[in-house]
């Protein structure tokens, strides 16, 4: 693959765009569904619940504190939830020569990629998974750099895992790929 003028390809959900100064990978929120019907009920909720306590005169009373709390933990989970799913994209860029700035949620220098690793799939039961289902979760590949490890790519599969290492593969100029089926650490 040869890496001399602007490319861009769509990899998966993923889109990745290719120069000869970095390697840009962006993958699309990742719109969970259990996630974006669980923050409208939460919020619904909390609003019908304070709406509940201001009609009665009961807000500010001291049996009214706790659940407050409460429904304020909720609130902020369940825009995070929303916020999480709707908003935010997950974008790395791979450089060779120097960390230009970018909007990218994580830069890193070809020297400084260590392995990639392919995460397998989580067990039907384990928080893994139901963090996968909320969209908090479900990354695919797993890169161990001189920095640090660092879970990246939610939403790919298998093949679009392997196509992006080829491509880092490629553009670094070194193999990457470790193991497959690895775990969080």
């Amino acid at each position: 693959m040869e890496f001399t003028n602007m490319t861009a390809r769509r990899i998966g959900r993923c889109t990745m765009t290719a120069s000869r100064d970095a390697l840009h990978l962006s993958c699309p929120p990742p719109r969970a569904f259990a996630a974006l019907w669980t923050a409208p009920v939460f919020l619904f909720i909390a609003v019908s619940t304070v709406a509940s306590f201001v009609k009665t005169g009961e807000l500010f009373s001291t049996a009214a504190i706790l659940p407050c709390i409460f429904l304020l933990v909720l609130f902020v989970f369940a825009c995070l939830l929303l916020y999480r799913n709707l908003l935010v994209d997950e974008r790395l860029v791979v450089t060779r020569n120097s960390t230009s700035a970018t909007d990218a949620t994580l830069i890193l220098h070809c020297s400084d990629i260590r392995a990639l690793d392919i995460l397998g799939n989580p067990g039907m039961l384990s928080q893994e998974a139901r963090l996968k289902s909320l969209g908090m979760g479900g990354q695919k590949l797993l890169l161990r750099t001189t920095q640090g490890t660092f879970a990246w790519g939610i939403g790919l599969d298998d093949a679009a895992a392997r196509q992006i290492i080829a491509s880092l593969e490629a553009y670094c100029g070194k193999p990457l790929l470790k193991t497959s089926g690895a775990r969080l650490p």
